[in-house]
């Protein structure tokens, strides 16, 4: 005879069903359930014995303990049917030990289930939980074992749980970056960290990260960097920056956060496609933005990060191509140590970059909007404050209300705020909106005012001068030491013939744009009569040839032009300025020049070093001079002609000709050997490096850019540098008798860049 067993889920369980019906509570239908798995109180227990009105349970402590319950706990379901999770450590009735791999038939509540288990000889098999002892062990009140097993344990600790999961995600949430923080190989500084923390903040990473030199702008962009790749391991990564810089960048990215490769574009020209499959890139700018450009717009980037990126300000080429990218990328972050110099106007060029459906430099109606407002900004913030302390301190008193209208209102004095027609109808709403709701109401106001027309709100600067104040970093102070010499002759001859061929192009009206760069070039040029004759022979060539064009505007990139672009730069030049140029004039300085170079002894501009450098190895214990020289090929001719007066081994080079691992082991080399104590560099060295062990810098030659002696004195002015010495010594050798004097005075009393770092707030030199 048999009878079906009807099983309603959520009402009854199988053994309420037993205990119910009159003519199944004989013994013998019970003992059935002898081998139940249960849970009681938390606990695990198994069925040991049954009886008419109890039974007798095996409780699975850490000290199993047998008791007597009454059949009254199952009726009310106080002790239930349970489930084993995957990972439940058991033993068979054999005694052999298993491990729960999963439920293989059989539900809650509709005993017996049936579990396949793993052996501990590797076998499988399927067991009955009537033959399953759960060790003692797995009795725990881990929450996720419980709700796998169906057994959320009532509803105020269900809710809890639910607290305590909101709790997690919330610490996830402003924890946003501690994972790429912690797992990189950085010493990270408190300006640091905000930097980085206002950018992953941010749903919207887009901002201009314009630290002074030396203050760490790499860093806080590589956090950022390796907090995207942490969460998104596949994102697509562009990197831009001037091509002496793009093997630091791929060491910086490598060694410090988390062992990143990136893909090198200029190491891979030869490659029939180099931008195949690419997710992590770095290129060079001139490169990207004149061989590749369309490749590059076609890629769907996640992130871009543009270095030095006021050099594009000079070039509608390479500003285009950045712009072009900006329209679709999600994030993106433009690096400059080196502020906008036509404040207006640059910075609304930048700030397009960062919002381009939001400005257009190109409308002079949107020009002349914005230098309105960023003549207003001082008080666009008074007043935005002064909302924001209103607000924070509001009450259930109506007249804080109307207080809060009143300054809402003084924003809409400002024309330009007045003009925009939904920040005029969220102050008319104010005064309809209901009192609950007036202080959400009031805090968009402010919050739409800050995102429009707080014009800085995306760009983050740290000032050397305020995280000395705070007590953040130590004060380095900044010294300069002259060194004037007197020109013999035969230079002083040179430097008047090239004088005069300039002041030629100045009579002929050659055009600005065209005179300033090549005026910059001829003057540098004279720290060397071989390069001053080298300068002279091309113009005279391009003069024979005609005009020349390279493949981008050469106008104004003087001081981001790299030495692989500057055989190509330099025709540009000349062929843009001899149709103003008198061939008598250049004739006469090429001869000069000549003369210079074929008959000169010692020129006194060496003198001078050879002098210094001996007098400095002599009163320092263990000197570590660096000697910048930046125009091309005066590095290597300077470096060896000190190799001859000081021996090789006391000499080293940082040269632009050199591969990546020529240039470390040269750093490693003047680092740590004391014997070696001059390294002299072009202007390779004078971006991004890390020199913050060296005594001093020595100018051999004087740029007519300020930003690249900013970058020089950045190589030793650097977090850090406390740890060698209190200062950072800039030796300046010029000739006193020609514009460089003048140039060099300039840099000292106008910029004031040898005694403090540039703050970009005077007028650049044009």
């Amino acid at each position: 005879m048999c009878r079906l067993l009807t099983y309603l889920p959520g009402r009854y369980s199988l053994l309420n069903f037993l205990l119910e019906t009159p003519n199944l509570r004989r013994n013998r239908e019970v003992t059935v359930m002898i081998g139940l798995i249960i849970r009681h109180d938390g606990h695990l227990g198994k069925i040991v014995n049954a009886g008419k009105r109890s039974a007798r349970i095996l409780y699975l402590h850490d000290n199993p303990i047998e008791r007597e319950v009454s059949l009254e706990l199952f009726r009310n379901r106080v002790i239930k049917h349970a489930q084993l999770p995957p990972g439940t450590r058991c033993q068979t009735a054999d005694g052999e030990e298993c491990c729960i791999l999963n439920m293989d038939s059989g539900v809650l509540n509709q005993p017996p289930i049936a579990y396949r288990v793993q052996y501990d000889n590797g076998l499988s098999g399927v067991v009955s939980e009537f033959n399953l002892t759960p060790l003692p062990i797995n009795d725990s009140n881990d929450p996720l074992s419980h709700l796998i097993t169906l057994n959320p344990q009532g509803y105020p600790l269900f809710m809890s749980r639910e607290k305590l999961v909101e709790a997690f995600h919330r610490v996830v949430r402003e924890g946003s970056g501690f994972r790429a923080l912690l797992s990189s190989r950085i010493d990270l500084r408190p300006h640091q960290a905000y930097v980085a923390g206002v950018v992953l903040m941010d749903v919207r990473r887009r901002y201009i990260l314009a630290d002074e030199v030396g203050l760490g702008k790499t860093i806080e962009a590589g956090i950022v960097i390796h907090d995207l790749l942490s969460q998104k391991p596949d994102a697509k990564i562009l990197i831009i920056c001037p091509g002496a810089l793009t093997q630091q960048w791929l060491c910086e990215i490598y060694s410090k956060f988390g062992g990143q490769v990136f893909k090198l574009l200029d190491l891979h020209l030869n490659d029939s496609d180099p931008l195949k499959g690419v997710n992590r890139l770095i290129a060079s700018t001139n490169l990207a933005a004149h061989r590749f450009p369309d490749a590059l717009a076609d890629i769907d980037w996640d992130m871009l990060i543009v270095d030095e990126v006021h050099h594009l300000l000079s070039s509608a080429t390479l500003y285009g191509f950045v712009e072009r990218l900006s329209f679709s990328v999600p994030s993106m972050l433009l690096l400059s140590a080196i502020p906008a110099q036509k404040r207006e106007d640059e910075f609304l060029q930048l700030l397009a970059l960062l919002e381009p459906g939001r400005y257009s430099p190109k409308d002079p109606k949107q020009r002349e909007d914005f230098r309105e407002l960023y003549a207003l900004q001082a008080d666009v913030g008074r007043r935005a404050r002064i909302l924001g302390r209103r607000i924070q301190s509001l009450t259930d008193d109506n007249s804080a209300n109307d207080e809060i209208i009143e300054v809402c209102n003084r924003l809409l004095d400002m024309p330009v705020l007045n003009r925009d027609e939904l920040l005029r109808s969220m102050v008319a709403g104010l005064r309809t909106v209901q009192c609950a709701d007036f202080t959400t109401a009031a805090r968009e106001i402010l919050k739409y005012t800050i995102d429009r027309y707080r014009i800085n709100k995306r760009i983050l600067r740290n000032r050397r001068e305020h995280l000395v104040q705070e007590g953040q970093i130590h004060p380095i102070d900044r010294k300069c030491v002259s060194l004037p010499y007197k020109p013999d002759q035969l230079e002083t001859d040179a430097t008047d013939a090239v004088e005069a061929l300039l002041r030629g192009a100045v009579n002929m009206n050659l055009d600005r744009d065209a005179f300033i760069p090549f005026a910059r070039t001829a003057l540098q040029s004279m720290a060397s009569s071989s390069a001053l004759v080298q300068f002279l022979n091309r113009l005279q060539e391009s003069r024979r040839k005609g005009p020349e064009k390279i493949p981008w505007d050469a106008t104004g990139t003087g001081e981001f032009t790299g030495y692989t672009e500057w055989d190509a730069y330099l025709s540009h030049l000349c062929s843009s300025a001899n149709t103003s140029l008198e061939k008598d004039d250049i004739d006469h300085a090429l001869k000069c020049a000549l003369a210079w170079a074929n008959y000169g002894t010692n020129s006194p501009r060496f003198v001078k070093l050879i002098e210094y450098v001996k007098t400095r190895s002599k009163e320092l214990p263990t000197p570590k001079l660096i000697v910048f020289a930046g125009y091309p090929e005066v590095a290597r001719e300077v470096a060896d002609l000190l190799s001859l007066r000081f021996g090789e081994e006391a000499i080293t080079v940082f040269l632009s000709e050199l591969s990546r691992e020529e240039k470390e082991d040269n750093v490693i080399r003047f680092q740590n050997t004391p014997k070696t104590f001059v390294m002299v560099s072009d202007e390779t060295g004078g971006e991004g490096r890390n020199f913050q062990f060296a005594t001093e810098i020595i100018h051999y030659d004087m740029p007519w850019y300020v930003g690249r002696i900013e970058q020089r004195i950045g190589r030793i002015d650097r977090l850090g540098r406390e740890k060698v010495q209190s200062d950072a010594v800039s030796v300046v050798i010029f000739n006193e008798n020609s514009a460089e004097a003048g140039l060099f005075e300039c840099y000292r009393d106008g910029f004031e860049v040898y005694t403090q770092p540039f703050q970009g707030e005077k007028i650049s030199i044009n």
